[in-house]
């Protein structure tokens, strides 16, 4: 009993954490994963699935802050994106599911190593989008791109949301406030049909339930602490953290 109150305490935090600074800034993955893995003592596959289910509600909390924005964007390219998410985020999902735990355990420096360059490259492509003359919504163009983002937010998901920022852009969607909106429909679309496949398969439920109220928690704190905290030092911080699990897990990769 001791140890399950110990998981669901560490997931709680875990989660608070990750979802405030996914709030300021971005990354609040390099803080959860090595927090179950570590702390909670869960394999990388675990962790990863843990992470994918508890951190969900923090997703879902963020879309429902920006509903009134979201029912403003043109139905059918929500629909279209929405739809294309949830294909592309079943898949990322199961193709977790058929990954045995010790080549996972190969990937994740790949993965994480992947996640921090997205990460460093976030604020180039805000730039961009800052830049460039706004169009309506994304149109079928951008599918290809947003699936295959969908993909990887269901199979990891570090770094997903530059990723989907930069699918977005390169099919012509060049407004930021929008291109946030719908980065945020595809992550948490993406994200529970990831969820539904891996709950069937097996999650460390004490951790991801104790996340749960901790991710939405921690969004709405992150929303209140993104106008106070210097987001270059955060971002930093960030990058650091994610340079060093990207070594750590591969050394352990390594043995």
């Amino acid at each position: 009993m001791a140890g399950l109150t110990g998981a669901a305490i560490a997931g709680a935090v875990a989660a608070f954490l990750a979802a405030a600074v996914n709030a300021v800034a971005g990354g609040g993955t390099f803080i959860a994963f090595p927090m179950l893995t570590g702390v909670v003592g869960l394999s990388e596959k675990l962790a990863n699935a843990t992470c994918t289910v508890g951190l969900w509600p923090g997703y879902a909390s963020a879309v429902l802050a920006a509903w009134r924005e979201i029912t403003g964007l043109p139905r059918r390219a929500v629909a279209m994106l929405t739809a294309t998410s949830v294909a592309g985020g079943a898949v990322g999902g199961a193709l977790l599911l058929l990954t045995p735990p010790s080549v996972f355990r190969q990937v994740v420096p790949i993965l994480l190593g992947v996640g921090t360059v997205l990460f460093a490259a976030g604020p180039r492509f805000n730039r961009r989008l800052d830049r460039a003359e706004p169009l309506a919504a994304p149109g079928a163009s951008a599918m290809p791109g947003v699936f295959a983002v969908a993909i990887y937010n269901g199979y990891f998901g570090a770094g997903g949301g530059v990723l989907v920022i930069a699918a977005l852009t390169a099919s012509g969607l060049h407004d930021a406030r929008r291109a946030n909106i719908l980065k945020m429909v595809v992550q948490v679309t993406s994200n529970a049909a990831a969820l539904i496949i891996l709950a069937c398969w097996g999650v460390a439920w004490p951790a991801a339930l104790g996340m749960m109220p901790g991710a939405v928690a921690g969004g709405f704190a992150g929303m209140r602490l993104a106008n106070a905290m210097p987001r270059r030092l955060l971002r930093a911080v960030i990058l650091v953290a994610g340079v060093t699990l990207t070594i750590v897990y591969g050394l352990k990769a390594m043995r």
